[in-house]
């Protein structure tokens, strides 16, 4: 027999299957990283965790996660005259402007500024509407084709509006309106102006990322039995930049899923998972 014939054999065999077995690992660990478990194996564990800690699912929840930005924006300074001219088209000479005061008031109702974008408007004569058209309430609001209805937060007697940019709702810039079915009795409006991006679009979270967010963070004995979610919906939500970068004034809006599970509404960071705030 020949030895060197038969070694050299046997080290291109042993290279041959070495190289074979290394190529079937790329494959495997290519598969396995391309390898997407179901959107309904998702969902299943989701609502499995959600259970788990007191919550149950009523809504439909988003399955897309779109790259998003944090904003940037300044709140509106409108002058007195113009929203008391917006709210009182046809008695705007009726009311007593106090321009110091932020204040304008006489028989047909009132405006008062309340700083920080935000104003309030009464009404002593109730302004009409057409019965099953709650977005009429926006002709009397101060650029009000910028605001699209709530629907989730609206409810008998109220009827709330969130400013939207590029198609997102800001959910701490709304009209928050107080009416029935036929008549506008007030409202409060909060309106930001020159939204622009702060920075450059990232990946924000699943839906279902955010709920697991959620669930996690919250501790059982807290919360009530059974309690649905109502809503999940992404938008954006005032933060306070206090890093030193820019003064502790400066403001910016960053994305955030709202999650409605009642009369409590939570706001999930959509860049960390982080439960930002909850109101009830």
């Amino acid at each position: 027999m020949n030895w060197e014939t038969t070694k050299t054999w046997l080290i291109v065999s042993f290279s041959l299957l070495d190289l074979f077995l290394g190529w079937q690992l790329v494959q495997d660990r290519q598969e396995m990283q391309s390898y997407t478990e179901p959107y309904a194996d998702l969902l299943a564990s989701t609502k499995t965790l959600l259970a788990d800690h007191g919550f149950s699912l009523d809504t439909s929840v988003p399955s897309s996660a779109p790259n998003l930005s944090t904003l940037k924006a300044t709140f509106a300074k409108p002058k007195l005259a113009n929203l008391v001219a917006e709210a009182f088209p046809k008695n705007t000479s009726a009311l007593r402007q106090n321009a110091s005061a932020g204040t304008a008031q006489g028989a047909p109702g009132s405006v008062k500024l309340l700083g920080n974008g935000t104003w309030q408007v009464s009404y002593t004569v109730p302004q009409p509407l057409h019965q099953g058209h709650p977005g009429q309430v926006l002709n009397w609001v101060d650029n009000g084709s910028l605001y699209h209805l709530d629907p989730i937060l609206s409810g008998p007697g109220t009827k709330i509006f969130d400013e939207v940019y590029n198609g997102f709702p800001i959910f701490d810039a709304t009209v928050d309106s107080t009416v029935d079915t036929t008549h506008l009795y007030g409202y409060m409006q909060t309106e930001l102006v020159h939204i622009a991006p702060a920075d450059k679009v990232k990946p924000v979270i699943t839906a279902l990322d955010a709920l697991d967010s959620l669930a996690q963070s919250m501790d059982k004995s807290t919360i009530g039995p059974d309690n649905k979610i109502e809503s999940i919906t992404l938008g954006y939500a005032q933060k306070v930049d206090t890093t030193g970068s820019e003064t502790a004034a400066s403001n910016y809006w960053f994305p955030v899923w709202r999650i409605v599970s009642g009369s409590t509404v939570y706001y999930i960071n959509a860049f960390s998972g982080e439960v930002e705030t909850a109101s009830s």
